[in-house]
């Protein structure tokens, strides 16, 4: 992989394992660095969708109670790689799969594959087109 990216506070800890691995924060640059990014990594949270939708491979975690079901449905449809949650004050990491997502490229592929027609960008096509099918079954009905 050419790049990782991470959305963290621990910026300097985390780019400082990897020169390959950036720390984003939410804004302008983030979609810049998803369109080259070879892999990701963040909570089970909806940059998680953000992710998905561009088919880029990830690795989640589940940091808070709130993030549980996505977290297990995420990883229970191969669109993500279990890596770690926070429990009871501590972290539990899944050592096996951070090492496969991160050295066995047909693992990514996989989770690629598990993604193609998952999520899109035509949210918006869809409601512009159930809004205007109403208007116009309204119009008619008048």
């Amino acid at each position: 992989f050419r790049r990782v990216l991470f959305r963290s506070k621990n910026r300097l800890l985390i780019e400082a394992l990897d020169k390959r691995f950036r720390v984003l924060d939410f804004g302008s640059k983030l979609d810049n660095y998803l369109d080259s990014a070879d892999l990701a990594f963040t909570t089970a949270s909806t940059t998680s969708f953000e992710i998905i939708a561009r088919k880029i491979p990830l690795g989640i975690v589940c940091s808070v109670k709130n993030q549980k079901s996505n977290y297990e449905s995420l990883t229970l449809k191969g669109l993500a790689a279990p890596i770690g949650e926070f429990l009871n004050t501590n972290w539990c990491w899944n050592y096996e799969q951070i090492y496969k997502i991160l050295n066995v490229p047909v693992f990514r592929e996989q989770i690629q594959s598990s993604m193609l027609n998952f999520l899109d960008y035509k949210g918006c096509e869809r409601i512009i087109h159930f809004i205007n099918e109403f208007m116009g079954k309204l119009n008619n009905s008048h």
